[in-house]
């Protein structure tokens, strides 16, 4: 469908589509930008770039992953302070190829998932480079795995079994006092 051109900033709509009990539902709302056409998505977090310098207000919220001091940053790079891991695996990974702009709260939650998930970032690269210490220690881990697995199917029969004699005891116990009664019954 071709987008009508208009005002810079302009919300333009596409036609209404209807449902069965006649309400009407608007597709998808898109804005016209500087950049030409109806591109921009309204739901999308990217701004057209400006020449605000990075350490700019705390009410800039369209700022990019990679920033400089603000006070989310302070707060990340605690976090890294404490998770050295973190900062290993972030120097090791390849480069990103766009910087993508994200807003401080989601900037600040992918670097608290870094930190959440460093050590399995870490193994992943481990198995990746090569590294020999990696297979002995799963070697190891699936042999533990399968000796308490082991364990766990001895101690289930030895619980069938213990309730096996149990239930022979009682029989016993029932049928010697069966006997009792009845040799009392028969003694008249």
């Amino acid at each position: 469908m071709a987008v009508a051109k208009g005002k810079l900033g302009a919300v333009l709509f596409r036609p209404r589509k209807k449902l069965r009990g006649g309400q009407a539902v608007h597709k998808r709302r898109r804005r016209i930008d500087s950049r030409g056409g109806g591109g921009g998505d309204l739901c999308r977090k990217t701004a057209p770039p400006t020449a605000k310098s990075p350490k700019s207000s705390s009410n800039n919220h369209n700022c990019p992953i990679i920033r400089s001091a603000t006070d989310d940053d302070h707060v990340i790079n605690k976090i890294d302070n404490k998770h050295h891991t973190t900062r290993l695996v972030r120097e090791t990974a390849a480069p990103a190829a766009v910087e993508i702009p994200l807003s401080r709260p989601m900037a600040l939650r992918a670097e608290m998932m870094k930190v959440r998930y460093a050590e399995t970032i870490a193994k992943a690269s481990k198995k990746k480079l090569g590294d020999p210490n990696w297979k002995a220690e799963e070697e190891e881990a699936v042999r533990l795995r399968r000796r308490r697995q082991q364990i766990e199917r001895e101690r289930a029969a030895a619980r069938i079994a213990v309730d096996k004699i149990q239930k022979t005891v009682e029989f016993n116990d029932a049928h010697s006092l069966m006997m009792d009664f009845h040799s009392l019954l028969c003694s008249r």
